[in-house]
Formats: C-alpha cells, structure tokens, sequence
C-alpha cells in the first residue's frame, strides 16, 4: 500500500496590526474620495486617532452646506494634506476670518467651489489665488467680491474651467486679467447674469485652442452679435 503523502504546513499568516490600519491605500482613497464635512467633524470627535490617520491623510473632497457655524468644521480640515476638491455653498457666517488662513494650507487643491457665502469679502479670493495649481473656479452669488480680488490670478496658468454665476461687481478689468493670463488652458468658460461684464474682453477667446465649452447668458451688455463668434468657437 502506498504511503499517504505527507502535507506541509501552512505558513502562518502574517499578523495584522490593531484596527484598520493594514488596509491599503487604495482602498482608504476609495472610502473617502468624497465626504461631507460636517460628518468629517463628527468622527473627528468621536475618534481623534482614527481621524488623523485616515480622512486627514485620504480624503479628497469635501462639501460643506448650510452650516450655521463653519469654524469648527473648517479647523478640523487644515490638516488635510490630501484635500483637492473644496465645495462651499450657503454658508452666511463664512467670514474672511474663517476661510483667509484655512485655504492658503491647501497645498493640493485643484477645484474651488464658493456659492452664496455672503459675509466674504475680497481677501477670501485673494487668498485662493495664492495656490497655482488651480484648475478650477466656480464664484456665484458673492455680492461684496469687486476687481480687486482677481487682480492676483493672472498666474493661474493651469485653469482649465471658470464659472462666474450672479456675479454683480465684476467687470471687464477682471475678465481680461484671467482671460488673459490662463488663454492656453482654460476649456470651459461659463458666465451667466454677471452685469458688469461685455463683449470686450471676449476677444480674447479667438486665440484659445483649448475651449471646448462656452457659455454665456443673460448678460445685457454682451451685443446681440456675439452669439454666433462663441458658437463658431465650439461648434
């Protein structure tokens, strides 16, 4: 009779440290390539340890709606090295306080969403145009924002999407120093009831071989005759 052939060993598994921190990174950017930051803050409390280690090192996006308060939310998030998309909307209490010292330790942010924060003033901008990594702006609602705020951004070079909504104190001045300093990268261009603003600077689309969207609406001192120049530009 044959002899039954001897089996080896199983190797022992190699232990895993405490909690979850042997996951891999891969997986800790899938879990929070998006996430609410009031949630953030949360879970900042409940477990500082886990916090650090994971959506401060991993997350990237970050929303923040309608908070009354959004301090507190804001110093939980100057750590995030990671962070590259920031969407801010409906925030009154967002102060230039708040925003001016938290968005320059950005160092990875690419996309700026501020929508109806109404207590922010020209600082806020300027501090934002501090980070040429850039790639894209959407402003809409913020009343109290003139030329002054983006008279910095000229540098902005690697701007590829610009989005100006109910923008009432811009005006031409600021549309030719961005559309000018950004013409070899910017895609889309996206204006809508910003009053201030004409055709003048517009010429400036003409030598951008990189658009691909344009849009322009409900702006009265855009002539009547330049709606088939941008459709020619795109089409």
């Amino acid at each position: 009779m044959a002899e039954k052939a001897e089996t080896e060993p199983a190797a022992p598994e190699t232990p895993r440290p405490p909690g979850l921190g042997w996951l891999p990174d891969e997986l800790w950017h899938h879990i929070f390539d998006e996430v609410d930051a009031n949630t953030m803050a949360k879970a900042s409390l409940m477990n500082r340890e886990f916090y650090d280690k994971t959506w401060r090192k991993y997350v990237k996006t970050v929303t923040l709606v309608g908070t009354l308060n959004p301090n507190p939310v804001l110093r939980q998030l100057q750590r995030t090295a990671s962070l590259e998309h920031l969407h801010l909307q409906d925030l009154p209490h967002l102060t230039d306080a708040d925003l001016v010292d938290f968005i320059t330790k950005l160092t990875a942010l690419s996309s700026l969403s501020i929508l109806s924060c109404g207590s922010l003033t020209n600082a806020s901008i300027i501090a934002a145009s501090s980070l040429p990594q850039l790639t894209e702006i959407q402003f809409a609602s913020l009343n109290d924002i003139t030329d002054e705020a983006f008279s910095h951004m000229t540098h902005l070079t690697k701007l590829a999407s610009l989005i100006f909504i109910k923008m009432p104190r811009i005006t031409d001045h600021t549309m030719e120093n961005i559309l000018g300093g950004c013409g070899k990268s910017l895609k889309t261009l996206l204006l809508h009831e910003c009053d201030q603003i004409s055709s003048a600077p517009l010429h400036h689309l003409t030598r951008m071989n990189s658009l691909e969207i344009v849009s322009v609406s409900n702006m009265d001192r855009v002539r009547s005759n330049i709606w088939n120049f941008l459709h020619g530009l795109t089409a």
